[in-house]
């Protein structure tokens, strides 16, 4: 797992699901310590995006956001495994309230920009979740986006919030994808301003 930046007062990690240590990094998830998870994928890997789901699912994980092609799926499927294992424990899964202190899952379709920003400032604003101290993006895509992650991070270090009205998105071409960015991003690149 590669550290790519500090925002929002998480430390942000990164591994590409194709990494060969990829079982290490799953084995050696949080397991004393609050964090969010942000997951971008754009195949349908369902078996894949379930056993991230069951290695991460735990009281935990606080947040869950998804982003990319098949992000509904990868919600659904977290939804599936949080509600699975509440009930395993014995816990109640008939009302909404029953899943307090369960992961908040979100998916952000072609709002990757928004996604990520919302996963740095994952309920900050709770007391209880003050401590999240800590966020790992998972990439399931075939090109890669670290270098998209790594420049989203510096913005939001500097303030940038994604611009309302425009689906979030830093450019119109959306280039996310590490073979697509040649040259590191420029603020004179449109998108980011503050509204």
């Amino acid at each position: 797992m590669e550290r790519i930046g500090r925002a929002e007062g998480k430390e942000i990690y990164y591994f590409h699901w194709n990494d060969e240590r990829r079982d290490y990094y799953l084995e050696r998830l949080p397991k004393k310590q609050r964090w969010v998870l942000f997951v971008i994928g754009d195949e349908k890997l369902n078996d894949d995006y379930r056993l991230l789901a069951e290695k991460s699912a735990d009281e935990y994980l606080v947040g869950m956001n998804s982003t990319g092609i098949e992000c509904e799926l990868i919600h659904d499927i977290f939804d599936d495994v949080i509600i699975k294992k509440r009930y395993d424990k014995g816990g109640l899964t008939g009302s909404p309230d029953d899943y307090e202190g369960t992961a908040l899952t979100s998916w952000w379709t072609d709002e990757f920009d928004w996604g990520y920003w919302m996963s740095c400032r994952e309920m900050e604003h709770d007391e209880y979740d003050r401590e999240i101290r800590l966020m790992i993006c998972v990439d399931f895509t075939k090109k890669g986006v670290k270098k998209y992650l790594m420049h989203c991070t510096k913005l939001i270090r500097k303030g940038w919030i994604p611009r309302s009205g425009h689906k979030g998105e830093l450019f119109k071409t959306k280039p996310i994808y590490d073979d697509e960015i040649k040259k590191p991003l420029r603020k004179s690149q449109k998108g980011f301003e503050k509204d």
